[in-house]
């Protein structure tokens, strides 16, 4: 029986190249396999990066819409208000009003309330101009 265990009679196998000798061998292939493996990642970057602008181009339109919706909205909830006040002869609607509206800060086209009121500076003095008592009794 012969034993398995030396390295007698064992035939040296032909090791593969390694891959920098190999890139080494053959520089001219290396390089164009590297290059345009750039251009390929480069191009599935640019790619992704077309679809996200178009996702957030629709995302920005939705939200326009929203932003309309809402602002539609909040014009006619205040006429309401002002139409609600206009029609209450002892004022005391309208005078809870101007006090929310005092709370409130009015920042270019958006509002900010402390209390909740959504009373624009102009709608006081509409208000003023459709009862004569400037605010009644509260």
């Amino acid at each position: 029986m012969a034993s398995s265990g030396g390295g007698e009679g064992v035939r040296p196998t032909k090791r593969p190249l390694g891959f920098m000798k190999h890139a080494m061998a053959r520089k001219d292939s290396f390089i164009q396999w590297f290059a345009m493996t750039g251009i390929l990642l480069l191009s599935m970057r640019s790619l992704g990066q077309k679809y996200r602008i178009h996702s957030l181009q629709e995302e920005n339109y939705t939200l326009q819409e929203e932003h309309d919706l809402l602002a539609e909205r909040i014009n006619n909830i205040q006429r309401d208000l002002l139409h609600e006040a206009s029609e209450d002869s002892t004022g005391a609607f309208a005078s809870r009003l101007l006090k929310n509206e005092r709370n409130c800060t009015v920042e270019s086209s958006s509002q900010s309330c402390s209390r909740g009121g959504i009373l624009p500076s102009s709608a006081s003095a509409s208000w003023f101009e459709l009862n004569d008592n400037g605010g009644g009794k509260g």
